[in-house]
């Protein structure tokens, strides 16, 4: 097996691992968030037009928070990736590597108020701090994407 072979091997397999990080916390975020994607943003999309003509708008803030910290980790990681290929950096995926592993620790580690596996306060700032979280770090995946695929 040639380099080639070996370092196309290597690409699916962090795709593999990439993807399965982002389905599991996009599960958890569903879950424990009370029904926001923090790692597929269409579903968020959809609940925000839903959100838009229904009564109450404050519901839409839920998922707005979601796909806005999502969109942000993007432009930021992005910026830095493009930044870090001018000054000729290598290791650059390295570092968003370890900023979306912080960003999921800081989330494991949170404990508001839960009943059920559920936040209990679903306009609380700890909610929106979660869902945050868990939104810049898939964000963060997304935008050093096109750079892994090289």
């Amino acid at each position: 097996m040639g380099s080639r072979e070996i370092e196309a091997a290597v690409k699916l397999g962090i795709a593999f691992l990439l993807t399965s990080v982002g389905g599991y916390v996009d599960a958890v975020g569903y879950i424990a968030l009370f029904q926001i994607f923090t790692a597929n943003m269409s579903g968020n999309s959809i609940q925000i037009g839903m959100g838009l003509g229904h009564p109450n708008r404050l519901d839409v803030l839920r998922p707005l928070c979601a796909v806005s910290s999502y969109v942000f980790a993007m432009i930021l990681t992005r910026i830095a990736v493009g930044a870090a290929g001018r000054a000729r950096l290598r290791r650059i995926a390295s570092f968003t590597f370890g900023a979306e592993a912080l960003l999921l620790l800081v989330f494991s580690q949170a404990t508001p108020a839960m009943h059920f596996g559920q936040i209990v306060d679903l306009r609380s700032p700890a909610y929106f701090g979660s869902v945050s979280l868990l939104a810049l770090a898939m964000g963060s995946k997304l935008g050093r994407s096109r750079k892994l695929a090289r």
